[in-house]
């Protein structure tokens, strides 16, 4: 996709897994663009690591907007329960952190782990924690190429990692379900506020 004829060009990526080779081909192809990262941006390919330093330079650089995907959203799981859990000190907290970071692996993490050694909860690389913090669940394109994270007045195009945010019978919060389901579970209704 890219912006109308009157504003600058945004480059969707889409789910990437590690491939930072394809990043940076996309980069160089469209080096004046603003790129639309649609999340899993980490696990299955071989440089998750690499692949996240690139979109947190080009976010720096205010030259991309980041959205989570379902793997980034398995990945904070457990960090975000193993945070709790020092903050509280509560077993409870600490066995979902564990159980969160067990879902990440048998789904793709252990990829990320095979780039990060030791890859624990309490070794967390502070990249990938940084890049959880940047993640956005759905923003709106207008045709000037703005990239917005409310319904803006004018048309725009919603955009998230897998389907509008509605309610699911499976994912009672919308913006799990703009992660998780996918287009043979809709059709979706238009979204307007």
């Amino acid at each position: 996709m890219t912006g109308g004829l009157t504003g600058r060009a945004v480059v969707v990526l889409p789910d990437l897994h590690g491939r930072a080779d394809l990043l940076r081909a996309a980069v160089h192809r469209y080096p004046e663009a603003h790129f639309l990262g649609l999340g899993d941006a980490i696990d299955r390919g071989p440089r998750s690591l690499e692949t996240v330093q690139q979109l947190m330079d080009l976010h720096a650089e205010g030259r991309a907007t980041l959205l989570m995907g379902n793997h980034e959203r398995m990945m904070q799981e457990g960090l975000r329960w193993y945070r709790q859990y020092q903050a509280t000190g509560d077993m409870a907290d600490y066995r979902r952190g564990m159980e969160g970071f067990q879902w990440w692996m048998r789904a793709g993490g252990e990829t990320v782990r095979r780039e990060v050694s030791p890859l624990t909860l309490e070794a967390f690389p502070p990249l990938l924690e940084a890049y959880l913090a940047v993640l956005r669940r759905v923003v709106y394109v207008t045709d000037d190429g703005h990239i917005h994270d409310d319904l803006p007045p004018e048309p725009s195009i919603l955009v998230s990692h897998a389907a509008p945010p509605v309610k699911h019978a499976r994912h009672p919060n919308p913006l799990s379900a703009a992660l998780w389901l996918r287009p043979f579970e809709g059709p979706f209704p238009c979204l307007r506020a």
